[in-house]
């Protein structure tokens, strides 16, 4: 009886052009601005936890800052918000989420408090709480500039600066590893075949990849390691393009994404597949960023702060780009000019139609081309209007307001799949005759509709009661894999350990991704009685006849039984027979010689024949419970003996 049902909650999660990849390079990637933090900084660290990205601490190059501060970012609604505060200012230290045996934590570990101050001092958050609590220190001292990556759930810690020498003698090797579970530091692990600072750093199927950052008497440091905690060996990688200090790194779709950096001040990016020992080139960034912080949601890569080199300042900017690993899911999506009347700021569509309107009501039609270089189309769009005059859709699912939205439940489809379009986009004012065209490159937005999907799901199965209360059942859980947010929870109702009833009982197992998409399942765990009763003794009212005169004479049986489920059995006289032939001769010749009477009890004949050594009759009982199992059979002998 297992079933399966899904629930789909479409939400927006990515943004990125996609084209065709030419070996080692991302063609059309596009970085996509995003609402800005509402503090400039640079050198702060970021992580994700519960689908949120965390901005937390850093510079706003004000003498000797380490800001305290601390944001939180939602990508669906594309907004930040204030968090406590950490216990005190860092800059040039580490983020990473954790799970300390109860929940995810947030943990912060190292960097400098201000004015090169290092510290050594590790604390967590927890956003249930909005808290933070202070762990075990790190146990070789303080340092920063520091990298931070987790591989099953224990933090690496990866080289950094833990003197100012003016050789880089400060410069460390290093790699200590932290368990939440214990709040303790591990033995350390070998160190790294390069020591280095502030480089670009991510785990991918566990493996720790450290590359480029600044070292010691080494010019130009491109050097890329990676560590296997199987074998506890460093191995080298291929190099990166250039030499990248102070990148924003994050991984994506298991690639490791190292952006921008110094010492040039790196507007370019890249990203390294594990697969192909490869870098490839990533989109460059709209201007250069050097001692930003990256995270990842979904397979989206969230660049926050950083420094300009070009301009000289501190940034509060968010950029946004879709690791192109991931295939389109969905919606185009494409920026609009402000300059017409009503300000149409963004059109999408894919699965539906939408209009963010950002302006005051009014009249426009919108007119939008395609081409991939195999024919174009348009398709024509007039609002505000009762009805759409494009009547192979459906009408707009409410009137315009300044801030409101239009929505079609139409699907369209290009010509071909989405890669390097070309769409021009032509907006008229109907009350004042004016046209705007431009031309955008394709956009996708990709649409999260694909529930989790459950992985060794239990068939059906059948416990033995071993009460009456029914039975501990017990079962292994399936797990479930998403799409975009990889291994999310289940949980199944009841849950195993419980203890059910006898009967059938529908288990109903429920994932769901970040953004609601759900998957149900469901099996049959059986609690059944198949254990027959136990007699442990049974006796008879009468076990001896006297006189033999022939006449009937009623006896109740006694039996002593137990059932594992069934606290009262009932039982039964299933059959009698006698040593003697019925109605034999010389016996009187009075008949039935037995007779059963129902329930326990029997009636026998005070007879047997005159010639013989007496009669034994033998009374057979047997137990029933309430699941129809039948209980061994116990006997009674009950005599009529010749003399007395």
């Amino acid at each position: 009886m297992k079933r399966t049902n899904i629930v789909k909650r479409p939400s927006v999660l990515v943004v990125v052009i996609l084209a065709l990849m030419a070996p080692h390079a991302l063609a059309q990637q596009l970085w996509v601005e995003r609402a800005p933090m509402s503090t400039a900084r640079a050198g702060q660290a970021a992580a994700v936890l519960n689908g949120i990205v965390h901005v937390l601490g850093g510079s706003d190059a004000t003498d000797c800052s380490a800001l305290q501060t601390h944001q939180a970012y939602d990508p669906i609604a594309d907004a930040w918000t204030e968090r406590a505060p950490m216990s005190e200012g860092r800059t040039l230290f580490g983020a990473a989420v954790l799970n300390d045996g109860a929940k995810d934590l947030l943990y912060v570990i190292g960097g400098t408090t201000g004015c090169g101050t290092r510290t050594d001092r590790v604390e967590s958050y927890d956003p249930d709480t909005d808290t933070w609590t202070t762990r075990a220190p790190m146990r070789h001292g303080a340092r920063s500039a520091l990298g931070v990556a987790v591989i099953d759930n224990r933090l690496y810690v990866a080289g950094g600066v833990t003197s100012d020498d003016p050789d880089g003698a400060g410069i460390t090797d290093l790699v200590e590893v932290y368990d939440p579970r214990g709040d303790q530091w591990l033995p350390d692990p070998p160190p790294m075949p390069h020591a280095r600072r502030s480089m670009a750093i991510g785990a991918i199927d566990g493996i720790l990849y450290v590359a480029g950052g600044g070292s010691r008497g080494i010019p130009d440091f491109r050097f890329v390691d990676a560590f296997d905690p199987t074998t506890n060996q460093w191995s080298a990688r291929a190099p990166l393009s250039v030499q990248r200090a102070y990148p924003a790194t994050a991984v994506a779709n298991g690639r490791l994404y190292a952006i921008g950096g110094e010492p040039s001040f790196l507007s370019s990016a890249e990203l390294y597949d594990p697969a192909l020992d490869t870098w490839i080139a990533a989109a460059n960034l709209p201007h250069p960023i050097a001692r930003g912080s990256a995270a990842t949601v979904g397979a989206t890569v969230y660049v926050s702060g950083g420094f300009d080199g070009a301009a000289g300042t501190v940034l509060s900017s968010t950029l946004a780009v879709l690791d192109p690993g991931t295939p389109p899911a969905g919606q185009i999506f494409l920026r609009v000019p402000d300059s017409v009347q009503t300000q149409i700021n963004t059109l999408i569509w894919g699965c539906g139609f939408f209009l963010d309107m950002t302006g005051g009501p009014g009249a426009y039609k919108l007119r939008v081309d395609y081409g991939d270089g195999y024919g174009e189309g348009n398709l024509p769009w007039d609002s505000p209007s009762a009805s759409n005059p494009w009547n192979t859709c459906l009408p707009f699912s409410g009137p315009p307001t300044p801030t409101g939205v239009f929505a079609l439940a139409h699907r369209y489809t290009l010509p071909s799949p989405p890669g390097g379009y070309q769409v021009r986009v032509t907006i008229t004012d109907t009350q004042l005759r004016v046209s705007t065209t431009r031309r955008f490159p394709v956009v996708v937005t990709a649409i999260d509709v694909t529930p989790p999907v459950f992985v060794r799901m239990p068939a059906d199965f059948t416990v033995e009661a071993t009460s009456g209360a029914g039975a501990i059942v017990g079962y292994m859980p399936p797990t479930a894999i998403d799409a975009v947010d990889g291994s999310v929870p289940v949980s199944c109702t009841p849950p195993p350990g419980r203890l059910l009833a006898l009967g059938p009982h529908v288990i109903t197992c429920t994932a769901s991704d970040r953004v609601g998409n759900t998957a149900t399942a469901t099996f049959a765990a059986t609690v059944i009685d198949t254990t027959p009763p136990t007699i442990h003794a049974a006796s008879a009212s009468i076990s001896s006849l006297w006189p033999p005169n022939h006449q009937m004479v009623p006896i109740a049986m006694s039996v002593a039984a137990s059932d594992l489920v069934d606290p009262a059995p009932v039982c039964s006289v299933v059959r009698v027979t006698s040593s003697e032939p019925v109605d034999g001769l010389g016996d009187g010749d009075m008949a039935p010689d037995w007779t059963i009477d129902g329930g326990l009890g029997v009636s026998l004949r005070a007879e047997r024949a005159g010639k013989g050594s007496g009669r034994v009759y033998v009374i057979q009982v047997r137990c029933v419970d309430r699941a129809g199992n039948v209980s061994a059979p116990a006997t009674v002998n009950v005599d009529v003996r010749h003399n007395r």
